[in-house]
């Protein structure tokens, strides 16, 4: 015999199983599946690819197909909605001008300012000169303000309320309420 000892292992010692050298079936088994697996995989996707990338280009172009149209669509709406908020505006303003004139036909007087100022507006839209004739409905007239020298005051009851004619020699000028609303609403159809 000889003083060498020899080493058992520590697992024999204790009575572990000893572990079988390499692999188990059952993991050859698995690794074979998914070599198969893999195998299969990229069988499938060199066979499926270009279809894959034909259907992907198709979804592209359908999506930037509905894009457009879409905007299209937005561009329409926008257009209509700005028709609409137009016609809108405009009958909104008519709306107010003749409730306006129903108002300014009802109204008992024209009050002193307004009447200064129509007249004012009347006198300063002729030439230059020193004498005149101021017409105006018989109603307005009762509220009148002093006329510069050489102005006489004459009543017109084919005048509407509210309106004023200023004659000088074969010159006239205008001013009046319904003048005034007519801009107005002139002014509103330009801006819509």
């Amino acid at each position: 015999m000889s003083d060498v000892a020899t080493a058992i292992p520590f697992a024999r010692l204790f009575g572990a199983p000893a572990q079988p050298e390499g692999p188990t079936e059952a993991e050859r088994q698995q690794a074979r599946e998914a070599e198969a697996l893999a195998a299969g995989r990229a069988a499938a996707e060199a066979r499926l690819g270009p279809r894959m990338a034909e259907l992907e280009q198709e979804l592209a172009a359908l999506r930037a197909a509905q894009a457009e149209s879409l905007d299209a669509i937005r561009q329409q709406s926008a257009a209509a909605m700005a028709a609409l908020e137009s016609a809108f505006a405009g009958a909104v303003a008519e709306l107010g001008l003749a409730a306006a004139q129903a108002v300014l036909a009802a109204e008992p007087g024209i009050g002193a300012d307004t009447l200064a100022g129509l007249v004012a507006e009347a006198l300063n839209g002729l030439p230059e000169g020193t004498a005149g004739t101021l017409w105006m409905n018989p109603a307005d007239a009762a509220g009148a303000p002093v006329l510069p020298a050489g102005w006489t005051l004459a009543n017109n009851p084919a005048l509407p309320r509210g309106e004023v004619v200023a004659e000088r020699g074969s010159s006239l000028s205008a001013a009046g309420l319904s003048r005034r609303l007519d801009q107005l609403l002139d002014r509103l159809e330009a801006r819509a």
